[in-house]
């Protein structure tokens, strides 16, 4: 469920394309949960199936059960973690790219707890190429090399308190710069307060799984309010790197080397509504910071390089024409797509001023969970039953719909990856590669 986006303004500030070169690595991997960029596009991808279906399917993979995880691909290799339904245990595998070989597997512990719309498997992973690491619901996070090799582990309730999320933990660990990153922010009137907050942000050694550092996240909102299942995301401006990151009514940035706060905006949850819970995080789109608020609330831009408070200084845009109560926005060929997954209606909007330029409506009976994806000048989608759709980016249109369905006592809810001329698509029990070779 985990379920970020851009906006350009100052010359100065680099574009999406080169600012995660050194991080990534070959730009067509998918290392982290939102892609290279973290922001759903495959920029580099020009080779990719426009069908889904036996004729351009190269290999189909049984997974030993269901999880929400988006796959991660980093130098031939797949990474993504599962719950087996026979031991119920929770897994982390390794699969080869091209052949749909499980290359190794390893056991982290119980499964234990799950809901309709959630389970302890839905954190997606991430790799640096050398390492590898898995989080968890149950806050258990493991550091691996890239042969599946255990290099350590932690248990972040163990450490810092239970978790105060309703439908579970879900939020996704990225990677970049020799470190690893870690949001959990959660209820702050319930939750088990340390250095005077529930919630933080954790920076961790991929090597040895050690703190870095640890940054308390305070916020103001009630209640479910503070609860966010986003992922930060990381980006430069004017020569300085921000982490930043959406959840608690506000968004904040921080250093990325101390985990200092460097700004934050607030104030876009007027009446202190106590249910409203992030999903989506935040997204860098042409140079802004545009995040999305709970159940139809406004989605809204903010210029990155401010210092404290910049709630009245610098938000470039804000509207409510756009909202998203799940997915993750997309910007792709300097357009950003919103998919309001309740409703089935996927928007078009121009990062520059947030107006919509077309919208549509995607014929699904079933809700969609996952978040748009784009590369070769396609979106790609997939709704809770397993039936994907490829649609086009200048206009609406559908270019095609594939059922391609599984065990239906699961949902299908893993946003499809675009990596090295292959679309990966996860239903509910089965990893699909496509190709047009």
């Amino acid at each position: 469920m985990t379920p970020s986006i851009r906006t350009c303004l100052l010359s100065a500030i680099l574009l999406p394309s080169a600012l995660f070169t050194a991080a990534t690595g070959n730009a067509s991997d998918w290392p982290n949960w939102r892609g290279p960029n973290l922001d759903g596009a495959a920029n580099e991808e020009n080779n990719l199936p426009s069908a889904l279906d036996q004729t351009t399917q190269r290999w189909e993979l049984s997974l030993p059960g269901p999880s929400a995880s988006t796959p991660v691909v980093k130098n031939g290799q797949i990474y993504l973690s599962s719950i087996d339904t026979e031991t119920s245990n929770l897994m982390a595998l390794c699969v080869d790219e091209k052949t749909g070989k499980v290359l190794w597997k390893q056991v982290i512990g119980p499964a234990l707890s799950a809901n309709k719309r959630n389970d302890y498997a839905t954190p997606s992973a991430a790799t640096d190429g050398k390492h590898v690491v898995f989080l968890y619901g149950n806050g258990e996070i493991v550091g691996f090399t890239t042969e599946g090799k255990e290099l350590w582990r932690r248990n972040l309730q163990t450490e810092y308190g239970k978790f105060v999320i309703m439908w579970l933990y879900g939020s996704s660990p990225i990677m970049h710069g020799g470190r690893i990153f870690v949001q959990v922010l959660q209820n702050e009137t319930k939750g088990p307060k340390v250095d005077g907050a529930a919630s933080y942000l954790l920076a961790l050694d991929p090597v040895t799984g050690k703190n870095i550092w640890r940054q308390a996240r305070p916020t103001t909102a009630p209640d479910e309010a503070g609860e966010s299942y986003g992922t930060p995301i990381i980006y430069t401006s004017n020569g300085r790197e921000e982490l930043a990151l959406f959840g608690g009514d506000m968004v904040t940035a921080h250093d990325p080397a101390t985990g200092k706060e460097l700004w934050r905006c607030d104030g876009f949850n007027e009446k202190m509504q106590k249910h409203w819970r992030s999903i989506p995080g935040s997204v860098l789109v042409d140079g802004n910071v545009v995040s999305i608020t709970a159940r139809g609330g406004q989605v809204f831009a903010v210029k990155p390089g401010g210092s404290g408070d910049v709630t009245k200084t610098h938000v470039v845009w804000n509207t409510t024409e756009l909202s998203s109560d799940v997915c993750m926005p997309l910007f792709y060929q300097g357009k950003m797509f919103v998919l309001n997954g309740d409703k089935k209606t996927i928007r078009c909007a121009d990062p520059k001023t947030g107006k919509v330029l077309w919208q549509g409506d995607i014929p699904s009976k079933a809700i969609i969970r996952t978040s748009p994806s784009g590369g070769d000048g396609r979106i790609y989608i997939m709704n809770e039953n397993g039936t994907a759709y490829v649609l086009a980016t200048d206009k609406f249109e559908i270019l095609g719909t594939y059922e391609l369905g599984g065990d239906a006592t699961y949902l299908a809810r893993s946003t499809v990856v675009l990596a090295n001329g292959q679309v990966l698509v996860r239903t509910f029990n089965r990893l699909i590669a496509f190709t047009k070779k």
